[in-house]
């Protein structure tokens, strides 16, 4: 078993990966409901950047990482981790449909049901990053900070 201290460098590594990913969302966010007319080609290449980001940060996870010593730390919480782990390949989906609608330029991305497509996202992932740092707070018995501002 492992205490906080050792794995301190993986909770810190997963907490700026997930301010990482809050911040590439919300430029998306910004994107899709600024005033300015809306650039499917951004929109594009911000749904890209948040895919490869996060795709690298569920391999990682999933490679014995940050949520692995956690449940370690903690074996009652090994079911939580599967769930979590369980949860990347629709994230990924979801985001690989967005990407598609998208890079069709201005019929993929402007309507309302793209956007409250996004923002489903948005908040399933917030919920899930919610639910890994639950995971690292009960492992270790601490509180982990988010650095998210909303």
């Amino acid at each position: 078993m492992r205490d906080f201290n050792e794995c301190k460098a993986l909770v810190d590594r997963m907490c700026a990966v997930h301010a990482n990913l809050h911040r590439a969302v919300q430029t998306i966010e910004s994107e899709l409901h600024g005033d300015e007319k809306r650039d499917p080609g951004r929109v594009r290449d911000g749904l890209v950047e948040l895919r490869n980001t996060l795709a690298h940060h569920f391999e990682e996870e999933e490679a014995d990482g940050c949520l692995e010593q956690a449940a370690c730390q903690c074996p009652s919480l090994a079911h939580d981790v599967t769930m979590i782990e369980h949860e990347h390949p629709a994230l990924l989906k979801l985001l690989d449909r967005l990407i598609s609608r998208a890079s069709r330029g201005c019929d993929g991305c402007s309507n309302v049901d793209f956007v409250e497509s996004f923002a489903r996202l948005a908040k399933t992932l917030r919920v899930h990053e919610a639910a890994e740092t639950r995971i690292l707070e009960q492992a270790f018995g601490t509180v982990v900070a988010t650095g998210e501002t909303s």
